[in-house]
């Protein structure tokens, strides 16, 4: 949904760009849209894992009116980190990240949260942990436990731990939307990493 949303949509998105130089919140013309996401995000997440994704969005309350209302309260502002991409190649790119996880990035606006590949997120030399990582994830629906070091937009390390990694599709059809991710926001900074044994 979102793919097609935000192609159909991207000379908006660029012409309101310059507004959001300071924004890391969605901008009200995605809301919606992100809203959408953040709710199939959500089933999905029950789908392959048959757990909740943040306290009480269980199925009843991934289902019928205001399902959507009540996934957005409880995903933008979880103190977990929750973020996905897409399905783009051969990069994909990042299509969502709540409030916890655009600090944890240092992410500052919803524009460059749009237009970051989401290899990005990893050093270099983690970029081929990361990549069997996320084969695992196609293979199996989801990982668990993983940890790994990460990057800021700013440069600054983190080791993520624990982190829940899984499909996201579509519950109705089954079509790929990408991966989405959820970990608890680091404790400390790490020094620049060691590639990974």
């Amino acid at each position: 949904f979102l793919k097609g949303w935000f192609s159909s949509t991207a000379s908006q998105v660029s012409r309101a760009a310059v507004t959001l130089q300071n924004q890391a919140t969605p901008p009200p013309e995605l809301l919606e849209a992100v809203s959408h996401h953040e709710l199939l995000l959500a089933r999905s997440f029950m789908k392959v894992t048959g757990r909740e994704l943040v306290p009480g969005l269980g199925k009843a309350e991934l289902a019928g009116k205001g399902a959507i209302a009540r996934a957005h309260a409880a995903i933008w502002g979880a103190k977990v980190c929750i973020l996905s991409h897409g399905t783009e190649l051969p990069w994909p790119v990042m299509n969502y990240a709540n409030a916890a996880a655009l600090h944890v990035f240092e992410i500052s606006s919803w524009s460059e949260l749009l237009a970051m590949e989401s290899r990005r997120t990893a050093p270099p030399s983690w970029h081929e942990n990361r990549n069997e990582l996320l084969e695992q994830v196609k293979r199996f629906g989801y990982v668990d436990k993983y940890s790994g070091t990460r990057v800021s937009s700013n440069g600054r390390f983190f080791k993520i731990e624990r982190a829940v990694v899984w499909e996201v599709h579509c519950p109705r059809t089954g079509e790929r939307h990408g991966q989405g991710a959820i970990f608890e926001p680091p404790t400390d900074d790490q020094p620049m990493p060691e590639a990974p044994e």
